[in-house]
């Protein structure tokens, strides 16, 4: 099951900012779904937890 979150959940989750986490969205780092309304976007819980995750 997808759980999504936003920016400010993902940013809390990882300990940035939501400026930081905007960064990592555009950089492409952070896949990212925008909503209807066109503004908000929702992140996918994994996407976050996969940054937790150290790389070699």
């Amino acid at each position: 099951m997808n759980e999504w979150m936003t920016k400010q959940e993902a940013a809390s989750l990882l300990g940035l900012s939501p400026r930081s986490i905007s960064r990592k969205m555009k950089e492409g780092v952070l896949p990212y779904r925008r909503l209807r309304n066109g503004r908000a976007v929702r992140i996918r819980k994994v996407d976050v937890e996969r940054l937790l995750k150290p790389t070699r």
